[in-house]
């Protein structure tokens, strides 16, 4: 459906989709992409945060999807134990999201969560 949409907006040679497994693809990559769309398995999104990062440009946007992973990443009620992994994790990760200074993190509750982080220009982290 992506695919059909870039090419409906005229966009084919512009965007660029890479539709693989992060954990397969991720290191390979060596341009840098204006905006990342991260969704993948929950559990190895910290793993995936470093080379998101340098991948994305400065002025770049990463799209983190399904952040809040069912409500569990901020209720306060017990996880059931299959599922703590993933939370923890998931919970991992977006405190690395919260704590980078290359990074503004917004999250938005809309579906499963999604994360916005806008990677900062050099002159922004400096102020």
């Amino acid at each position: 459906m992506a695919h059909e949409n870039i090419k409906r907006a005229g966009l084919e040679q512009t965007v660029s989709i890479i539709a693989a497994d992060a954990q397969d693809v991720l290191e390979c990559l060596d341009k840098q992409y204006d905006m990342i769309f991260l969704d993948a398995a929950k559990g190895q999104y910290p793993e995936f945060l470093p080379e998101c990062l340098r991948l994305l440009k400065s002025g770049g946007l990463l799209v983190s999807d399904n952040v809040l992973y069912k409500g569990m990443i901020t209720g306060q009620e017990p996880v059931v134990r299959r599922k703590r992994t993933i939370v923890n994790r998931m919970r991992t990760y977006l405190d690395m999201l919260s704590n980078d200074p290359t990074l503004d993190t917004s999250i938005l509750p809309v579906g499963d969560g999604v994360a916005l982080s806008y990677k900062r220009f050099e002159t922004e982290m400096q102020k």
